[in-house]
C-alpha cells in the first residue's frame, strides 16, 4: 500500500509516494499523466502497450520457425498471442507499480526537497531512498538564496503542524500577520484537521495579537466560517473554550450597538 511522503524546499511543498502502487497497476501510463509526470507517461506507455508486443511477436516467430506451432492451427495463432501478451503485460504493469513510486518521489529529492518531518523521513529511510544533506554545505561558492533555502528546508524537518502553529501564535503576538499567516496555510496543507490554526488564519486576517483582541473585535465569531471549522475540528474542551468565546463575542458586540 502506498504511503504518502510530504517534502519542502523552503516554501514550496510536494507529496511523494513510497510502496506499491496500485493506481499504476490497476490505470497503468495514466497515473504519472495524472501526476503531470510526463517522462514517466511515456516510459510507462511503451513498456506497458508496445514491450508485450514486441515480445510476444518474437516469440511467436521463433516457434513457429522451429516449427513448434501449426500456422495452420486458427485456434493456436490467434488465443496464443493473446495469451502472451496479457501474461507479458500483467509482469510488466507489476514490476512498474513497484518502482513508480519511489522513482517518483527520488525525482524531488534530486531537486533538494527534503522530508518535512521525521516521519516522512522515515518512510523514505524505509523505502531505501536516500536524502543527501552536504549537498548545500559542500557547494563553497553557492548563492546566498541557495544557502537560505537550504536551511530554511532544514529547519522544516524539525517542524509539525503543531510546531508551525505555535510560532505563528507567536508571530501574532508581535504583530508579524504576514508571516503568521503563511506559516499557518503550510500547517494547515500538513493537517487540514488542526483546530488551533484555523483560529490563529482568523486572527491573522482580522490583525488580532491575542484571542482577546479577537473575541472583542466586531466580528461575529459564531457566522465566521474560520471560527465554525475551528468549532467542529476541537476536542471537547476546546469546543467548550471557544462556545464561551462566542458569548463573550456576543456580549461585546450587543454593548456596542
Amino acid at each position: 500500500m502506498a504511503k504518502e511522503v510530504t517534502l519542502v524546499k523552503g516554501d514550496e511543498y510536494k507529496t511523494g509516494y513510497v510502496g506499491f502502487s496500485w493506481a499504476t497497476f490497476f490505470f497503468g501510463f495514466i497515473c504519472p499523466a495524472i501526476r503531470k509526470d510526463w517522462k514517466w507517461m511515456f516510459i510507462m506507455w511503451g513498456v506497458l502497450y508496445i514491450f508485450p508486443y514486441m515480445l510476444t511477436g518474437l516469440i511467436f516467430a521463433l516457434l513457429k520457425a522451429v516449427g513448434a506451432i501449426n500456422p495452420y492451427d486458427l485456434g493456436t495463432v490467434i488465443i496464443l498471442p493473446i495469451v502472451l501478451t496479457v501474461l507479458f503485460y500483467y509482469i510488466m504493469v507489476t514490476w512498474m507499480a513497484f518502482i513508480y513510486n519511489k522513482a517518483y518521489t527520488k525525482k524531488f529529492i534530486a531537486q533538494d526537497f527534503r522530508p518535512v518531518n521525521d516521519a516522512s523521513a522515515y518512510l523514505l529511510q524505509n523505502a531505501k531512498i536516500t536524502v543527501n544533506d552536504t549537498v548545500a554545505n559542500n557547494n563553497v561558492d553557492a548563492s546566498s538564496d541557495l544557502r537560505q533555502n537550504f536551511r530554511a528546508s532544514k529547519a522544516a524537518e524539525l517542524k509539525t503542524p503543531s510546531d508551525m502553529v505555535k510560532e505563528a501564535f507567536a508571530l501574532l503576538e508581535r504583530s508579524d500577520f504576514g508571516k503568521a499567516e503563511k506559516l499557518l496555510e503550510q500547517a494547515l496543507k500538513l493537517n487540514p484537521n488542526n483546530s488551533n490554526a484555523y483560529i490563529g488564519a482568523l486572527m491573522a486576517e482580522q490583525k488580532c495579537r491575542n484571542v482577546s483582541e479577537l473575541v472583542n473585535s466586531k466580528i461575529i465569531l459564531e457566522d465566521d466560517e474560520l471560527f465554525q471549522k475551528a468549532l467542529e475540528l476541537a476536542n471537547p474542551k476546546s469546543k467548550q473554550i471557544l462556545e464561551k468565546y462566542i458569548q463573550v463575542n456576543r456580549i461585546n458586540r450587543s454593548k456596542k450597538i
